[in-house]
């Protein structure tokens, strides 16, 4: 879990917000770092005759960075250490 805390704050506010799904309008410099740290993945959506590029956190990923989430704001309340 600890890949979370090695990210800059734009690579884990892009992380973020396509964890809620809002995968647009990033830059695509961070996309890719993104990509290369195995935290997202791009996939394709059709949409009549065009296809989107998307991306999508996979649910493993997520599930850590929920927990990464929650001990980072648990950490900052005091009530445990990391």
């Amino acid at each position: 879990m600890t890949a979370f805390s090695k990210l800059s704050k734009t690579q884990l506010s892009v992380f973020e917000q396509i964890c809620i799904n809002n995968d647009a309008g990033h830059s695509q410099q961070t996309l890719r770092s993104l990509i290369r740290l195995g935290l997202i993945v791009e996939y394709h959506q059709r949409d009549g005759l065009f296809a989107i590029k998307r991306y999508r956190v996979p649910i493993l990923v997520h599930m850590e960075w929920c927990q990464w989430a929650s001990d980072e704001i648990l950490a900052a309340r005091g009530e445990i250490e990391q």
